[in-house]
Formats: structure tokens, C-alpha cells, sequence
């Protein structure tokens, strides 16, 4: 109907409104918007219309932003539930929500939860697309760390070699998600017992990202001081180090404008 109809775009205009507010620093005007986008979307829809799991899923990320991660996972599960009815959980949108849940529960301190949720979502994506793709390589990489916080680093290790396999068989991957795969398997081989596996690694990750972003970019700054403190550890290696660390100097400079340590 027309009424629903009108809800509908009250709601969406109620969420876009909620988001700058946030962004203004209007935090306590954002939870009563997000809450009137909420209650839009469900007078015109009812409590388990995917317009309800969208203005869920956007609360969520007001909560994310403020660290308040036990909210965003309520939240998401709420959402994740609705999806899961509406539209199955082999649906891409689904299984992105699974994702994003895993996620907030790992940073809220449920990694456990966060390791099952992934490992299901994993499972339920490797059925629905039984070639590697992009969501496959993001779990495995995903659930790998949340092991690697549990200390299982064997368990970690492997699997984030498993994501190595998939991502390298995927054509036309974008260089950065391969990036963060070598750039973690190379943190887990270097506090493992594959060390001298890292340098490489570390190495193949500033080229990919190089590839995609310049020589001068916000991403390579980590990875670049990575590799300057493995190389730091022999002092034949003291002239390359030097020039990392102007490296990263330049891109620290060009891309905060600031010297950060």
C-alpha cells in the first residue's frame, strides 16, 4: 500500500539522517533516529521484512564504531535471524551477516562464538559456490584469526594457508584481499616454527599492495614496519631497513600529515 510505502522511504531517509548525525557527533540524536528508522520499517513491513534486518544491520554500525560491540552483535543477530527466513543461509547478504556477527563477537571477547560462526558459514559457502571465491578466502582468513587469538596457532596457520590456496586460484582477485592473507600467514609463520617463510611473504604483500594503491598509501604502512623490524633482526640487512623506514616516513607524512610512531 501506500502507506507501507511511504514507511519504507521515511525509514531510509531516517537511517541516512541517523548516519550524519553520527557523523556529527550527535550520538544521542543518532540512537533515537536509528530507532524511529527502526520502528518505520517495521509498522510498514512487519518485524521480519528485510527492511528491518537493513536498519539493524545500520544501528550495528553506529554501536561498531563506539566499540560498544556487545550491542552491534545483538543487534546483527536479530537481523542475521530475519535474513535467515526471509532469504536462506546460503544467501550472499546472509552469509555477510554471519560475517559481520563473527566479527563483532570476536572483538567483544565471544571468539569461541565468533569461530563457530564461521566455521558454519564456511561450510554453508564452500556447498553454495564449490570453487573458491572472495567470501570463502574472507572467512577463512576471518575464523584463522579468531584461532590465532585463541592461541590455536597450528589450527590458525593452517587454515590461513587454506585461504592462500583459494585466494591464488581466484582470476582477477583484487591484490588487497590476497594482501591480507599473506600479510597475516606471514605474523603466524614468523611466531611459528616456519620463520624464514615470512620475509617472502611480507614481501610479496608490499608488492600487491603497491599494485593496487601506489607506493604512497595508508595500507602499506603496517606491512612496511613489519618487514623493517624482521629485517632489524640481522644487521647485514641495516641499509634496506634504513630505507623502509624512510618509506614509511613518506607515506606517514603524505597520507596523515603527521609523524606517527
Amino acid at each position: 500500500s501506500q502507506n507501507s510505502t511511504d514507511r519504507l522511504l521515511a525509514s531510509r531517509i531516517l537511517l541516512a539522517l541517523a548516519s550524519a548525525q553520527f557523523s556529527a557527533g550527535e550520538n544521542d540524536a543518532a540512537v533515537e533516529t536509528y530507532r524511529s528508522a527502526l520502528t518505520s520499517a517495521r509498522d510498514a513491513a512487519g518485524d521480519r521484512d528485510p527492511a528491518v534486518a537493513t536498519a539493524l544491520k545500520e544501528f550495528s554500525i553506529f554501536y561498531f564504531m563506539q566499540d560498544r560491540f556487545k550491542d552491534a552483535a545483538a543487534l546483527l543477530e536479530c537481523a542475521l535471524a530475519i535474513k535467515r527466513k526471509s532469504s536462506g543461509l546460503d544467501d550472499p547478504e546472509t552469509l555477510g551477516l554471519m560475517r559481520e556477527l563473527a566479527t563483532v563477537s570476536g572483538l567483544g571477547g565471544s571468539t569461541k562464538e565468533a569461530i563457530d560462526l564461521l566455521g558454519w558459514a564456511i561450510e554453508i559457502e564452500q556447498k553454495r559456490a564449490p570453487q573458491p571465491d572472495v567470501m570463502t578466502v574472507r572467512m577463512q582468513h576471518d575464523l584463522a584469526m579468531a584461532l590465532a587469538v585463541r592461541g590455536k596457532l597450528g589450527e590458525a596457520t593452517n587454515l590461513m594457508e587454506e585461504a592462500k590456496q583459494s585466494a591464488e586460484q581466484i582470476p582477477k582477485l583484487e591484490p588487497s584481499v590476497l594482501a591480507d592473507v599473506l600479510g597475516d600467514l606471514a605474523g603466524l609463520y614468523d611466531g611459528g616454527s616456519h620463520s624464514s617463510e615470512s620475509e617472502p611473504l611480507m614481501r610479496r604483500t608490499i608488492l600487491l599492495l603497491e599494485s593496487e594503491y601506489g607506493p604512497i598509501h595508508e595500507r602499506l604502512v603496517t606491512d612496511l614496519k613489519n618487514l623493517a623490524f624482521l629485517l632489524s633482526r640481522d644487521s647485514k640487512n641495516r641499509n634496506e631497513v634504513e630505507a623502509l623506514m624512510r618509506q614509511i616516513r613518506d607515506n606517514q607524512i603524505k597520507t596523515f600529515g603527521i609523524m606517527s610512531p
